[in-house]
């Protein structure tokens, strides 16, 4: 079961979020406001697969957990999806710029939220398995001391090289 942290100070906007998302098998965690969501991101790294995040809030706004996130190599993988009334051409430009792999305005539909929760899910579970063979691959090629190699092609010269 994937779990979502949603971020917003508005209760309403909570609740609706909730319902959105009522019929997925998602654990939903909630936070009142930026702060809030980046002390449970800090105390349980691990836990979240995805965050909505709301882009206008007190004490902490989402662009300012935005930026922490990206930063911080531990949430590299992790997606946001960015839900907020702030959707001028210039203030989506500036959050996708920031990190936001998705930027949803508000309102905005039901199917729309679910479709990009599945689609934000989906890359998360693929990034997190390209990093796990990533690390496969480094970890074979550490333990390697000597090797010899013959290619058929380019292909397999570069398909090497890479890994």
């Amino acid at each position: 079961m994937a779990c979502l942290l949603v971020v917003d100070d508005e209760p309403v906007n909570l609740e609706i979020i909730a319902e959105f998302l009522r019929d997925q098998s998602h654990e939903l965690v909630f936070a009142r406001d930026g702060r809030a969501a980046w002390e449970m991101l800090e105390a349980t790294p691990e836990r979240f697969d995805a965050v909505i995040l709301d882009r206008m809030m007190p004490r902490m706004d989402g662009m300012e957990v935005l930026r922490r996130l990206k930063a911080d190599a531990r949430f590299g993988t992790i997606p946001v999806i960015m839900q907020t009334a702030a959707a001028t051409p210039a203030q989506v430009a500036d959050g996708l710029a920031a990190g936001a792999w998705y930027y949803l305005a508000k309102p905005y539909q039901e199917a729309a939220l679910n479709g990009i929760v599945r689609a934000a899910l989906s890359d998360h579970r693929s990034r997190r398995e390209l990093v796990r063979v990533g690390d496969e691959l480094r970890g074979m090629l550490a333990m390697t001391q000597r090797a010899r190699y013959r290619f058929r092609s380019p292909k397999q010269a570069r398909m090497l090289a890479a890994a």
